[in-house]
């Protein structure tokens, strides 16, 4: 009987300990990442965060803008030429807080991404792009868990060419979205024609010049010198939507190279063989 007793009540404790490793704290949801369509008023979701469901829609314009529409009111708009519908992600954190992902595409490359959420009752944005610099061609890999947003991106810049970031992880701190690591960003790969016209995946380039490295963002003190030709590997960007920064590994040490707008790219390039289009 005093064995029956104890089995009875282990069994009750695993089920109290079941119970309790499920709950969540008060005030915690799930994360949550799902396509929704915006062309008319979607009025499903909450995104000013007041925990009431708001009208949520975009307009765009084709070859001229796309914007968001949020109870009436433009929160949002982008004058970066698009040609296809914009692809809307109504996320949310695990705390709660939602946001929207916009994707949108021109004829050759991803025209936008953005970030649009609320902070303190007021619209915010992060775009995806690189200005003069460079802009996207395309998204992947996007994942909401617990208080981060993860996405992958490619690149094309007139510095580094067709460029492949590793994950960039966004998080919520203190009422913000902010991206970790700030201005800058780890390249995975980049892409260079070979002698025979072929695409290469590499981090490898030879410089199509001679070049200045400087030992920190600010370009201030010159770390070492490049010559032409030389073979470096490209590890880093690093881009404050004012100016960009190669970040350069050569004969065992690390510097910064001042990159160049894509617009003078074809006729100055800093690399040789890179691929680019657009």
């Amino acid at each position: 009987m005093k064995k029956s007793k104890n089995v009875k009540f282990a069994a009750l404790m695993l089920f109290v300990c079941a119970v309790l490793f499920c709950m969540k704290p008060v005030g915690v949801q799930a994360s949550t990442m799902q396509t929704i369509n915006t062309k008319r008023p979607c009025k499903s979701y909450d995104i000013t965060g007041d925990n009431k469901k708001d009208s949520i829609q975009t307009k765009w314009a084709f070859d001229e803008y796309v914007s968001v529409i949020v109870n009436g009111k433009t929160i949002y708009k982008d004058k970066t030429p698009i040609e296809y519908d914009p692809t809307v992600r109504y996320c949310r954190f695990e705390n709660g807080t939602p946001f929207l992902f916009i994707e949108s595409y021109g004829v050759n490359e991803l025209a936008q991404a953005t970030i649009v959420y609320y902070k303190n009752s007021k619209p915010k944005s992060i775009n995806l792009d690189f200005g003069d610099y460079g802009w996207l061609y395309g998204v992947s890999d996007l994942s909401v868990s617990g208080n981060t947003f993860t996405v992958q991106y490619s690149l094309m810049t007139g510095s580094t060419g067709f460029t492949r970031l590793k994950p960039c992880v966004f998080v919520y701190k203190d009422g913000d979205i902010k991206r970790k690591g700030h201005n800058v960003y780890d390249i995975a790969a980049l892409d260079r024609y070979t002698t025979g016209h072929e695409m290469l995946r590499t981090s490898y380039v030879s410089t199509a010049r001679k070049l200045t490295a400087y030992n920190d963002i600010t370009t201030k003190d010159r770390a070492f010198s490049i010559k032409k030709g030389a073979k470096i590997k490209i590890t880093k960007i690093y881009y404050n939507r004012k100016t960009l920064l190669v970040g350069v590994e050569y004969n065992g040490k690390f510097g910064w190279v001042k990159g160049i707008k894509r617009i003078v790219a074809y006729k100055k390039p800093l690399f040789k063989n890179l691929a680019f289009g657009g």
